[in-house]
């Protein structure tokens, strides 16, 4: 991942990998077979977005995810979501936290979480990302293109 940060709510502590590009985000934890206690992964989404999905088909344990907006205050908190889970929607939010399963336990929505950045993500290019998203314009521009033969 390209930053580090501590992440704490409450009187939780997490050392967190931050995923802050596009194909960060797209991979996440996926593959990943665990973490350590006290370990996750912080997902900055750049600015709020809505109904924010999380499909857990490639994970390989659970986790328990926290919901966070742009003013830094918890919006959701969904324990123990389980390997394959098709997915958690309809949470508004700028972060989200990854953490294993149990450790999210006794925080609430109103909670305010801080962040101190221990290392920058890197402001590189990103590629895979460019290229997802230029696959995915072409596969719009097709099928726009059939739908007015």
């Amino acid at each position: 991942m390209s930053g580090q940060a501590i992440v704490t709510i409450g009187d939780k502590l997490w050392n967190v990998s931050i995923a802050a590009t596009l194909t960060e985000r797209a991979t996440g934890l996926s593959g990943v077979v665990s973490m350590p206690a006290s370990t996750g992964m912080l997902f900055d989404l750049g600015g709020v977005q809505p109904n924010v999905p999380i499909t857990m088909g490639d994970m390989l344990f659970p986790l328990d995810i926290v919901f966070v907006g742009e003013d830094s205050l918890v919006n959701g908190v969904f324990e123990d979501v389980q390997i394959g889970q098709a997915g958690v929607e309809g949470v508004n939010a700028r972060y989200f936290l990854e953490v294993n399963s149990g450790e999210a336990a006794g925080i609430g929505v109103g909670d305010l979480m801080g962040i101190e950045v221990t290392e920058e993500p890197s402001q590189g290019t990103d590629i895979m990302g460019l290229i997802m998203i230029l696959m995915i314009v072409g596969v719009v521009s097709a099928v726009m293109k059939e739908g007015l033969r």
